[in-house]
């Protein structure tokens, strides 16, 4: 059962330079934001040379080179060019810009150097956690009439093509949303490794929010998805009706169209049939590509389960074909967990799979009804 947010979140946007909070007084207090030390970087710089009278030759080789690059519970990350310059900036000059910061702004704050290589491990860590299984690729999608149009746009946009953005796939599940999606996201990440490729379903997202608000680390939380370069959003009918995560999700929506990041979604439901999903998210889905996926028939499947069982080195007779064809529901999943199960016997047993042993084997997978002889 989904979990409904009881009180709505009011989502401030990113560029705000100051977030104003109520104290316990209910005064208005002014809350500290990066933008604000980066606006107040080169002010607060000049003051430090004249408060502490330093030379000007130690002031331009230390302190001018430094730049801002984010600040995250209280602890300000400060760029330096070089990994050599940690060790006097720690010793000579950290607790100095630390004694300025907190002067200004009357909240305490750490400082940490950091360098460009160090970004870099970072990102690559970041597009190692996304939740892209390698697994899915494009190579082992098996194509069909049912679902050509969305395999063919979806290769076109994993180059880097952006016509078609947002981009929804809808379809029943189990015919290969998910596997288009992922194999976008493998393919972008082998074609470019520095890219950030993020991909999650709805309810994790959602979840992650609910954390987030809870731990107050929101801001972390919208520059986790705002510094995406592909988003790929799975099920997103599970965001319909609620109102606080909807809302966020229209915002990282807004803010990735503006700086042109690519987005693909899926649903069971197409925009349109999806009752309690805010207008705003519907028509900016509506405003890109939305392709359907349409369950196999008898014929797709039978290419499907041949498919299947040659990647999975397993020969199956024709007569085992046609029962699964005939008797498995129009799911590419329960095609793919058939074939699985008739392998683990194969390999167990060392026997060839007959029919009769098919139907054994597959009788907790085959509905009864299907079951039945024809």
């Amino acid at each position: 059962m989904r979990i409904k947010i009881e009180n709505q979140v009011n989502i401030e946007k990113e560029n705000v330079a100051e977030i104003q909070e109520v104290n316990n007084n209910g005064k208005r207090e002014e809350t500290l934001n990066v933008d604000k030390i980066i606006q107040d970087w080169e002010m607060i710089l000049k003051d430090i040379k004249k408060d502490h009278n330093l030379l000007c030759v130690s002031f331009d080789t230390w302190l001018k080179p430094l730049k801002i690059y984010d600040l995250a519970d209280n602890e300000l990350l400060v760029l330096v060019p070089e990994q050599g310059y940690i060790k006097i900036l720690d010793k000579k000059f950290s607790s100095i810009l630390k004694d300025a910061i907190e002067k200004r702004y009357k909240i305490p704050i750490d400082i940490r150097f950091i360098t460009n290589d160090y970004l870099e491990k970072i990102t690559v860590a970041v597009n190692n956690k996304t939740n892209i299984n390698s697994m899915y690729c494009f190579d082992n999608f098996v194509v069909c009439d049912g679902n050509m149009f969305a395999y063919l746009t979806a290769k076109e946009v994993a180059t880097g093509d952006r016509r078609f953005n947002p981009l929804c796939i809808v379809g029943p599940d189990g015919n290969g949303k998910t596997h288009l999606l992922q194999a976008i996201g493998n393919a972008i990440s082998e074609t470019d490794p520095n890219k950030k490729v993020i991909y999650c379903t709805s309810e994790s997202f959602i979840n992650e929010f609910i954390i987030s608000i809870k731990q107050g680390s929101s801001q972390n939380f919208r520059k986790k998805y705002r510094s995406v370069d592909v988003l790929l959003l799975d099920d997103i009918p599970f965001f319909a009706g609620m109102e606080g995560s909807e809302g966020e999700f229209a915002h990282l929506f807004d803010e990735l169209d503006r700086m042109n990041k690519q987005i693909v979604l899926s649903t069971d439901k197409a925009p349109k049939d999806i009752e309690e999903m805010d207008e705003h998210i519907r028509n900016f889905i509506n405003s890109g590509l939305v392709i359907e996926i349409y369950a196999p028939d008898k014929d797709m499947k039978e290419n499907i389960i041949r498919t299947k069982a040659r990647e999975a080195g397993i020969f199956l007779r024709d007569d085992v074909i046609d029962y699964i064809a005939s008797n498995c529901n129009s799911n590419v999943s329960e095609i793919e967990g058939s074939i699985k199960s008739l392998v683990a016997y194969s390999e167990l047993s060392k026997y060839m799979i007959s029919l009769d042993t098919a139907k054994d084997v597959l009788k907790s997978i085959v509905s009864e009804k299907n079951n039945k002889e024809k």
